[in-house]
């Protein structure tokens, strides 16, 4: 029941912030809407931002869930890119709150683990370094959380086409001649 409440708590917000802006709901507005008291809410939670980082953290497991069940970079990618679309109002919403400097490195640790579950299957024409994969892994994973953070993802008419183009940028970096 705790479990479910907590959930209950959780996506009333998510689906609060689609139609108001975050700033303007209040814990009242919330504990309302699903039908708990005040305690209830701080049983759970210690305010509104700390149900946000809840989203968000549950939103992020389910991607690199994802692009765990793929060994495909590509595949991976395409994954990051679509939730980037899917969520970009709720991303926005979470890096205008106090939580941005922890929403950030969370961001950037899910892309990190997305990237090293599919890099490794790109044949390399040169042996590389452990602190060369890290290198490329960190370089491009603030390359995509750029894109998801700072560029607006509806202007990405083809998912397929950005994450392969993003995809060759990787593999022509890991082996310049494969194809």
């Amino acid at each position: 029941m705790q479990c479910q409440t907590k959930e209950l708590i959780a996506n009333t917000l998510s689906e609060m912030v689609k139609n108001q802006h975050f700033d303007s709901i209040t814990i009242t507005d919330l504990v309302e809407r699903c039908n708990v008291s005040r305690q209830t809410f701080y049983y759970h939670f210690s305010d509104l931002t700390d149900v946000l980082e809840f989203i968000f953290n549950r939103k992020v497991e389910s991607i690199i869930l994802e692009c765990t069940e793929t060994a495909d970079l590509k595949t991976s990618i395409r994954i990051m890119l679509e939730a980037g679309l899917m969520h970009q109002r709720f991303l926005h919403i979470v890096l205008e709150s106090r939580l941005r400097g922890k929403i950030e490195n969370t961001l950037l640790d899910a892309i990190k683990k997305g990237l090293l579950l599919g890099f490794e299957s790109i044949p390399s024409s040169r042996p590389l370094s452990k602190e060369q994969i890290y290198l490329m892994i960190e370089f491009f994973s603030y390359g995509i959380m750029g894109v998801l953070m700072y560029r607006d993802m509806h202007e990405l008419e083809d998912l397929d086409r950005a994450a392969s183009g993003i995809y060759a940028l990787i593999r022509n970096t890991i082996s310049p001649t494969s194809k």
